[in-house]
């Protein structure tokens, strides 16, 4: 486990209707950071479709698939009970394409173990292809633990923790035009395994984080450690050279007087991000 200096990278959003009106809408047009990401290869490019997937601004488009991306594995939605199997069995250098439909997650996550994997929607639209974890009664809905894993294209809903949870040696992750729904936790996880293992220079770009209404009184009723609103965006410990742009965090906050954590969270001697 290398030496790791200490900084706090954090911002935390007010609920928009208790901004002035004439200053939500610039806020709503400004990327966090403009960060352009070089050196990609296209390959099964997605269409750019509408704002917010990935918008009109000049550093999101299309995702552009990584160059060992070789082996190509379609999956239906009738198929969702072996995904998270198909998705263990991956090979590095798979990308695994998800036809248009809900896919329940129920009790196993989909466990990247392997490097070098792609998951994606087939369309490129991430509206159309959904992994719900039902009722929250999936923990994480994607758990990442190796490194070059990519997600993209695709809406994430209903976690009881995290709905993409990175631990174990996840470097280099992408996570690129996703729509992330009412996690019942920090929406996106980053924290060392148990063995130390880390997850440094991964990307969270293009994408949406919503908790709604009924998120939010989900995480209201299942406070955390005497936390009574512990939700947030992504919240990271020790990780490097993270890149998160080009996002929207939307409603994270509690009617109930709890203090929810922030939109973007890098914490426990995290650097070098931004």
């Amino acid at each position: 486990m290398d030496a790791r200096g200490g900084g706090v990278y954090a911002m935390t959003l007010r609920p928009l209707d208790k901004w002035p009106a004439r200053l939500v809408a610039p806020l709503l047009s400004v990327p966090l950071a403009l960060i352009p990401v070089s050196g990609e290869q296209p390959l099964l490019g997605s269409p750019v479709t509408q704002i917010g997937e990935h918008g009109d601004r000049s550093t999101c488009g299309r995702f552009h698939a990584p160059a060992w991306s070789q082996r190509i594995v379609m999956v239906a939605p009738e198929q969702a009970q072996q995904l998270p199997s198909i998705v263990a069995g991956a090979e590095p250098g798979t990308t695994i394409l998800l036809k248009d439909g809900i896919y329940h997650i129920r009790k196993e996550p989909l466990l990247f173990s392997q490097p070098s994997v792609t998951l994606r929607s087939y369309s490129g639209k991430r509206s159309t292809v959904i992994l719900d974890g039902g009722q929250y009664e999936a923990e994480a809905v994607v758990a990442i633990r190796a490194k070059e894993i990519s997600i993209a294209d695709l809406t994430i809903r209903h976690a009881r923790r995290h709905p993409v949870h990175i631990s174990g040696g996840g470097h280099d992750a992408m996570l690129y035009n996703l729509h992330v729904i009412d996690g019942g936790r920090q929406f996106i996880k980053v924290n060392p395994s148990s063995d130390g293992s880390l997850n440094d220079r991964g990307t969270l770009a293009c994408s949406r984080l919503e908790l709604t209404a009924a998120g939010r009184a989900y995480v209201e009723a299942n406070p955390a450690g005497g936390l009574r609103c512990y939700t947030g965006g992504i919240d990271a410990h020790q990780a490097w050279g993270w890149v998160v742009r080009d996002n929207a965090f939307e409603g994270f906050y509690c009617l109930n007087g709890g203090l929810a954590e922030h939109a973007i969270h890098f914490w426990v001697f995290g650097d070098s991000c931004g």
